[in-house]
């Protein structure tokens, strides 16, 4: 006859309760709610770029998921660096690490703009002043302020090219004229 070996149960350790048959029931049923749940939400606007298939995450409030840009922060802010929420309960870690993050960004940043060449630190120069922090419609319309101000200069430039050369003849002679006549007068007040 065959003995029949029983599973001896350990005893637990102080965080053994995720590992405990209650615990995966509750996840399980859990994940199960979300499995029927997630399908009749709506889900991201999004191609994907291998398939042209829609994405099927579910999207977050802008419309998209959080691969697809759903938590890339809007408005006037958008630059600004989202600090991790002070209630959290692992916060000081997450500053930490974002501080972390930001400082190793900042010397990336400034040991590529030293390999640069003068040609190409004036071209990123010329890039920053044109790309400004801001909303989209605010630099929609600095973009379209710039344009009409270059078509501007174009426009006043032809019309100094088509000006007649007896015209700027007598345009020199109003000129000495004119400083012939405020000599006088400085002269004669003076």
């Amino acid at each position: 006859m065959r003995k029949i070996r029983r599973r001896v149960r350990r005893p637990q350790k102080a965080g053994a309760w995720p590992q405990s048959d209650h615990f995966r029931d509750i996840a399980r049923r859990a994940i199960t709610e979300w499995n029927m749940k997630r399908d009749n939400l709506p889900k991201c606007g999004a191609k994907g770029r291998k398939t042209g298939e829609p994405c099927r995450h579910v999207a977050m409030a802008n419309g998209r998921c959080y691969v697809h840009g759903g938590r890339t922060p809007k408005g006037d802010g958008w630059h600004k660096p989202r600090w991790p929420d002070g209630d959290a309960p692992n916060a000081e870690v997450k500053l930490a690490r974002k501080l972390r993050d930001m400082e190793r960004a900042a010397k990336r940043r400034a040991s590529r703009l030293a390999k640069m060449t003068p040609e190409e630190r004036e071209k990123y120069a010329r890039w920053q002043r044109t790309h400004g922090p801001g909303s989209p419609q605010k630099r929609a319309a600095e973009r379209e302020y710039r344009r009409q101000n270059a078509d501007a200069a174009k426009l006043f430039e032809n019309k100094r090219a088509d000006v007649n050369p007896a015209v700027v003849d007598l345009q020199r002679a109003i000129d000495e004229l004119e400083r012939r006549a405020s000599a006088i007068s400085f002269d004669i007040f003076g």
